[in-house]
């Protein structure tokens, strides 16, 4: 995958997620600690399942660091 492909396929990702996690922030019936964190981590799963589909490899520690901060 050339750069500028990976490049938008990060964006995607990273915008996705940020929907996904406002979304969560405004659902009410999530509202305790270790379903927040299972919601949270299931968001990056899913980011990162996408990427490895796309890229036909694993995302980087800086690259995970960068889409989901």
């Amino acid at each position: 995958m050339d750069s500028e492909k990976l490049n938008n396929l990060k964006k995607k990702l990273e915008k996705e997620g940020e929907e996904k996690v406002k979304k969560l922030f405004s659902e009410t019936t999530v509202n305790t600690g270790p379903q927040m964190q299972e919601a949270l981590a299931k968001i990056m799963k899913d980011g990162e399942k996408e990427f490895v589909e796309k890229t036909g490899r694993y995302m980087t520690y800086s690259e995970m660091r960068e889409m989901y901060g």
